[in-house]
């Protein structure tokens, strides 16, 4: 993902980011996601490329989940890999 040269903290300070994830009830990671995504589709919609882009990192960023007991993958985007057989072995896929 290439960021645009106007995704600066200047940019960050003139919008409320903060606005797509305000009325959750529980203020983890795991619950904003969805709402990121959801707002980078509606700033694509509006020809928003900054905001769009904004939100494509927050929601990528806030999709990853700790996961220790992995050895290959400590982090997995929404903390769950779907699992598929190929070749006899288990394989993860996103």
């Amino acid at each position: 993902m290439t960021l645009s040269s106007k995704l600066t903290p200047e940019y960050l300070q003139s919008i409320d980011w903060e606005a797509p994830i305000k009325d959750i009830p529980i203020k983890t990671c795991e619950f904003f996601w969805k709402e990121f995504f959801a707002a980078a589709k509606i700033a694509e919609e509006k020809s928003d490329v900054t905001g769009k882009e904004l939100y494509l990192l927050l929601g990528k960023t806030s999709s990853l989940h700790l996961r220790p007991e992995e050895k290959s993958t400590h982090f997995a985007p929404n903390g769950k890999p779907t699992m598929a057989w190929r070749t006899n072995s288990l394989v993860m896929r996103w």
